[in-house]
């Protein structure tokens, strides 16, 4: 007769995983949340190479601080500032292929011509009712990703206020950890941080130094090409190349230029153009520049990002390739503590 076997739960058993599971539930209704404050971590550990190499030429981090976050946004907004006329152009070569006498169309020559007006409002909803025209607006609002735009607005707005307070407070992130973290495993969580952080910094590094042969090759390639703006689409590149796959998002405004400006036949070239940087960057600059700072197969990484991309969309690529760092490190230790046991044990 087989014997029964009983399997039974401690009170306190059963409470943790009643807690582990709170823990979880909580944390996915948090997560747009939680994502905010890991994407801000990210970019404060991003400053903090260039906050202790500028220390060592007497310069506080309450100044060097700052001039990074300053530095970073006026990127960001002359690459804007220099797409917006590009996309204006093509917004108004665009007209011409669009049905004549549609409401698209007469409302896009009417800005053009006369801004934000009465006149504008009619030609793009067709009334002039205040009622409809407000209706209308609501509506486009709603279904054209304007919410979610300024939603992203905000977001963005929130991580470089929260990112600015860590990295001008001195060891503010581990700081942070602290305040999160049980006592009985502060040192081991700070050690990991510690030695990750340095690892994402090496990697932000090389990827700026990726992002600007990227950003070079596009030129001389979209120049060979001879396509409309390659400095400006090439200085976009360059910003987009930042992130994991910015090559292939800055092909897109290439591509749409140089539709509009050669047809399908040059707009063809641009995306192979773009495929040839991209192959040359995963299989050549990364691997030389950014895997030998941060010790991470390219494999793992392109893990990371789809993981975090599907979890997080666009705030979850940002803050891929650091967590595979963490990730990594927490891996890193565990062996090494394995090996350490193992020793003893033969000793």
């Amino acid at each position: 007769m087989t014997p029964t076997t009983y399997v039974s739960f401690s009170t306190k058993t059963l409470l943790k995983l009643v807690g582990i599971l709170g823990l979880c539930f909580l944390a996915f209704l948090l997560k747009h949340f939680i994502l905010i404050i890991l994407v801000a971590v990210v970019i404060a550990s991003f400053t903090e190479p260039a906050v202790l190499r500028l220390r060592k030429i007497h310069i506080p981090r309450y100044i060097s601080v700052p001039f990074i976050f300053l530095v970073g946004i006026s990127v960001l907004i002359l690459a804007v500032a220099l797409l917006v006329p590009v996309f204006a152009k093509e917004i108004n070569e665009l007209v011409t292929l669009l049905p004549k006498g549609s409401d698209l169309a007469r409302g896009i020559t009417s800005f053009n011509r006369f801004g934000f007006s009465e006149m504008t409002l009619q030609k793009f909803t067709g009334s002039s009712n205040p009622l409809t025209i407000v209706q209308s607006i609501m509506s486009f609002i709603s279904s054209s990703g304007v919410a979610s735009f300024a939603s992203g607005l905000l977001d963005t707005t929130l991580v470089i206020i929260l990112a600015f307070y860590l990295a001008i407070t001195e060891k503010g992130v581990d700081q942070f950890l602290k305040v999160i973290t049980p006592a009985e495993y502060e040192t081991r969580v700070l050690g990991i941080w510690e030695r990750s952080e340095k690892k994402i910094g090496d990697w932000f590094g090389g990827q700026v130094i990726a992002a600007l042969i990227v950003g070079i090759m596009t030129y001389i390639g979209l120049l060979i090409l001879n396509v409309p703006y390659a400095a400006v689409l090439a200085f976009a590149v360059a910003v987009f190349d930042l992130v994991p796959f910015g090559t292939l998002i800055g092909a897109v405004p290439s591509a749409i230029n140089g539709f509009l400006s050669g047809g399908f036949a040059l707009a063809f070239w641009i995306l192979v153009l773009y495929f040839i940087i991209h192959e040359i960057e995963v299989y050549i600059i990364q691997p030389l520049v950014i895997k030998k700072t941060v010790g991470i197969p390219i494999v793992i990484m392109l893990i990371s990002v789809i993981a975090w991309g599907i979890l997080g969309g666009v705030l979850g690529i940002l803050i891929s390739i650091p967590c595979a760092v963490v990730v990594m490190e927490l891996i890193d230790q565990k062996k090494t503590e394995t090996e350490i046991v193992e020793q003893e044990t033969q000793a």
